[in-house]
């Protein structure tokens, strides 16, 4: 007998583990924020939108820039690889999950009480006098839109436990490589990721004043110390540091802005605009990182600058864009 008992009580201890494991997995809000190129912004929107139809789902925003998706959970491991057969380049892609079982216990709770004390009130109406009926009714409204707003927070939560929630922002890549538009800054003209690409080993000793000591990265070997810092990575990855004079006069703001007009003008697609890069000595080159295309391949070239002395210093990097993005990342 006393063993049937512990076994009885070892059974039920396995259920309720489990079901309290199915209950924790259940109460998971699962969401994915990504970012992807692409050649056409109308048919990637509309492809998301029939994805997420096509798999028990729906769309709650859809325009060429962005599109909103709620698709059941299960779903969401087999979305990665649809969206790279979709996109040109995943630029960005982020899952995260939140807890809503203290959520939902609490909506509950909060539900039953106040229904509990509306039937209560309820029963307390036939039996007071007309100044304690209007006051009930008053409260009894007050208790039935709390009601009311609990039972959609639930709704909400029940849906969010159940139905993933994504989020793609869609940028376009064109298809031709991008014009070259003269600039009155001719430091300005020879940041060019095409011409850094295909001679990156040229003497840019016209352009240069000295070159910066930076540390070199890990990984990197060096080509050359002067007039421009060169060096390049086992993947084709290319980093150049040069010196320009500071003329006309102007700060960093002017000059960052400047340089990002000029390539957003060639066609330089931006994909992050704020990417503070510091190479070990504490002076921070305000970056930015571009994407464009090259052949059958996707690149980035980062584009950075800082102000020291009476000189602009000018930070490039760029290759294929999972190397670079392996090299910023490490940093």
């Amino acid at each position: 007998m006393k063993n049937v008992i512990i076994t009885s009580v070892l059974l039920v201890s396995l259920i309720l583990v489990s079901s309290l494991a199915a209950e924790e997995e259940d109460s998971l809000f699962i969401s994915v924020n990504a970012g992807v190129l692409v050649f056409d912004r109308v048919l990637a929107s509309d492809k998301l939108a029939d994805w997420a139809e096509e798999n028990g789902g729906y769309f709650t925003w859809k325009s060429e820039e962005q599109v909103r998706i709620r698709v059941p959970d299960e779903k969401v491991k087999s979305f990665r690889s649809f969206l790279e057969g979709l996109s040109e380049f995943v630029l960005q892609y982020d899952q995260s999950s939140r807890d809503l079982r203290e959520e939902l216990m609490h909506s509950r709770s909060a539900l039953q009480a106040r229904e509990e004390i509306l039937a209560k009130n309820l029963s307390y109406i036939s039996s007071s006098d007309m100044e304690g009926t209007l006051e009930l009714e008053r409260e009894i409204r007050r208790l039935m839109n709390e009601i009311d707003s609990y039972r959609g927070r639930l709704r909400l939560l029940e849906n969010d436990r159940k139905m993933a929630l994504i989020d793609v922002s869609l940028s376009f890549q064109s298809q031709s490589v991008p014009d070259t538009r003269p600039s009155s800054f001719a430091w300005i003209n020879s940041m060019d990721f095409y011409g850094f690409m295909n001679e990156y080993i040229m003497d840019s000793g016209s352009m240069g004043f000295g070159s910066p000591a930076i540390p070199l990265p890990e990984g990197f070997a060096l080509i050359k110390k002067s007039p421009d810092f060169l060096a390049i990575s086992p993947e084709g990855v290319r980093l150049r540091v040069r010196k320009v004079k500071n003329y006309p006069e102007q700060s960093v703001d002017f000059w960052i802005d400047t340089l990002a007009k000029e390539l957003d003008e060639r066609g330089y697609i931006p994909v992050e605009t704020s990417l503070p890069e510091d190479w070990g000595n504490g002076k921070v080159f305000e970056s930015r990182l571009w994407a464009l295309p090259w052949g059958n391949l996707d690149y980035l070239y980062l584009s950075g600058i800082r102000i020291i002395g009476g000189k602009i210093e000018i930070l490039e990097m760029a290759g294929e864009a999972e190397y670079v993005m392996g090299y910023l990342g490490d940093r």
